[in-house]
């Protein structure tokens, strides 16, 4: 009767695996008519909400700078923190 005990006792749930700490990017696009897209420069933040204020006040200052020849653009993007960061 043991057997049919286990059979229908509930499992224990594994615990998720914790995701691995992030690392929280801006990078900054150029692209101009004739020459395609390059990365500019790509910045670093401690967290989301920083990274995404950053690249939120680039771009409204980038509009004012911006033509249909050449413009900037910030994107943001989260990237796994590499061991020894």
């Amino acid at each position: 009767m043991s057997g049919m005990k286990s059979r229908f006792r509930p499992k224990s749930q594994k615990s998720p695996k914790p995701s691995p700490p992030q690392t929280w990017c801006v990078e900054i696009i150029e692209s101009e008519a004739g020459w395609g897209m390059r990365l500019d420069e790509r910045l670093e933040f401690p967290s989301e909400e920083k990274a995404v204020a950053y690249a939120t006040k680039f771009n409204e200052d980038a509009k004012r700078y911006n033509t249909d020849e050449h413009h900037f653009h910030a994107s943001v993007l989260a990237k796994p923190r590499t061991t020894g960061s």
